[in-house]
């Protein structure tokens, strides 16, 4: 699902994406 909009959101990373990603949880202010 995430896939589509995983650039736009890879600004705001919501919390159903650092689940599924943990590797981005880094990116985090």
């Amino acid at each position: 699902m995430l896939r589509s909009n995983q650039s736009q959101r890879k600004l705001k990373l919501p919390c159903r994406w650092q689940l599924e990603k943990p590797r981005l949880v880094r990116v985090r202010p």
